[in-house]
């Protein structure tokens, strides 16, 4: 997931997380995610641009890019499509050991039942080689969706040990370890920045040339905003790729 504040590697997250489950009682960890609808064209374009369709778990044939051997373009995308095309609303974590992952789904339903849909103009955003797509301006509705889902649904979220907390919080403001030790990611919040993650981290050639294929590959999928009008719970068991188990419309629709 692309990590705004510390820029941190994508590769290097998929490592930690494979560190995290190790010797857990349970290694099964769950994550709320905005994805874009089945079959639209964000989800159609950007589902191929990963790799993977996080619906229904098949991998997809990857566009050709110019200037990027079809190899290379497979690395550079491992983490988005470990993950699924998505935006996190909710990072993913383990279930406390009397919570159940239907009783997660439930409380999601019923949240979602009483939100209502945000729109916002998507824009590709780069930043030390990571490219997402972002919200083109800030959107404070998005901003309070998110928070609100984090807390709302915290209670079935198992806290991080104290190893966890240190390792991850190498680098972080006391702000960040702050939000970090209280919601398990310092990605909530004020520190909040919704996107759609595309690529880990490339170089500078890598990216420019990234960058110019996204522009014309992406515009039939970005030139209305996009509404943000549903939240699915995405799990991931025995380190294998994130699929979405529910989904649930904003406003009960």
């Amino acid at each position: 997931m692309f990590e705004t504040n510390s820029s941190i590697d994508l590769q290097k997250q998929m490592a930690e997380r494979q560190s995290d489950t190790a010797g857990a009682s349970s290694n099964a960890r769950y994550a709320i995610f905005y994805a874009p609808e089945p079959g639209s064209p964000l989800d159609d374009l950007g589902s191929h641009w990963v790799g993977r369709d996080a619906m229904i778990g098949i991998p997809l044939p990857q566009p050709e890019v110019p200037g990027i051997p079809p190899s290379q373009l497979e690395t550079l995308t491992e983490a988005p499509r470990h993950y699924g095309l998505h935006a996190t609303i909710k990072s993913p974590f383990r279930l406390k050991s009397d919570e159940s992952a239907q009783n997660l789904i439930a409380a999601l339903e019923d949240f979602a039942s009483r939100q209502a849909p945000v729109k916002v103009p998507l824009t590709l955003h780069e930043r030390e080689g990571l490219i997402a797509l972002r919200p083109a301006a800030p959107s404070a509705a998005l901003s309070a969706l998110a928070w609100d889902c984090v807390r709302a649904l915290d209670n079935f979220r198992q806290p991080m040990s104290e190893r966890e907390i240190q390792r991850r919080a190498v680098g972080f403001t006391r702000r960040q370890r702050e939000l970090l030790e209280a919601w398990g990611t310092a990605q909530v919040d004020d520190l909040f920045r919704f996107h759609i993650t595309l690529c880990a981290r490339a170089s500078a050639a890598e990216s420019a040339a990234i960058l110019r294929f996204l522009e014309h590959y992406l515009e039939p999928a970005c030139r209305a905003p996009l509404s943000i009008d549903n939240l699915c719970v995405f799990e991931e068991r025995d380190n294998e790729p994130m699929r979405c188990r529910a989904r649930f419309r904003l406003g009960g629709g």
